[in-house]
């Protein structure tokens, strides 16, 4: 009876920590799509109802966050102006931040509206590698091409598995995109300063 039991524990302990392992990772608002083995980053904001499309679009454009290919009032397609992150602003110090932040970041931006609020889709979030793996990949041979120069997407560091979930190797990585992102998508209106000064 007691053998039972001791099996039917570990069973049980096993079965739970199984099913943890098996449950998509949350990190901030970046959604993993399983079948088409892709990531993006997605959130809604509220605004004012008298805020328009153009105000956004203007916006976004003016401060060099996001540059559109088109001109509608319920969709704007475009992308992130590229841009270089400081993961110090996102509490983590230059030593300790994911190299992939000494390059700038790029994506594919989408951003919906509607009366009062308006929903910021990125995705083929990538990198332009500046050659900084080089150092590691130079010594084992001289033939290696250089990745200098190449456009390296945040998907290469999410594993898809077949059964339907995803593994990430740096969740340090997600966590300042999502809040980096979040900051950036952010329509802020600007004060008038006061004449009286």
């Amino acid at each position: 009876m007691k053998y039972l039991f001791t099996i039917a524990f570990i069973l049980t302990a096993f079965i739970s920590n199984a099913q943890i392992e098996f449950e998509n990772p949350t990190y901030g608002n970046f959604k993993f799509d399983n079948l088409e083995r892709k990531s993006s980053w997605v959130m809604v904001f509220n605004i004012d109802s008298t805020i328009t499309a153009e105000d956004i679009k203007s916006y976004f454009t003016k401060n060099l966050i996001f540059k559109f290919e088109n001109d509608s009032k319920t969709e704007l397609i475009g992308e992130l102006v590229k841009s270089k992150i400081e993961p110090s602003k996102y509490g983590y110090s230059s030593w300790n931040a994911p190299m992939i932040f000494e390059n700038p970041i790029l994506g594919n931006v989408i951003v919906e509206i509607k009366t009062g609020r308006y929903r910021v889709t990125i995705k083929n979030i990538r990198y332009i590698n500046n050659g900084i793996s080089d150092i590691i990949l130079k010594p084992l041979s001289n033939n290696l091409p250089s990745s200098k120069g190449n456009e390296e997407y945040l998907d290469g560091s999410v594993t898809f598995e077949d059964i339907g979930y995803v593994k990430t190797r740096s969740k340090k990585v997600f966590l300042i995109l999502d809040s980096y992102f979040t900051e950036i998508s952010r329509y802020k209106i600007l004060k008038k300063a006061n004449d009286d000064f």
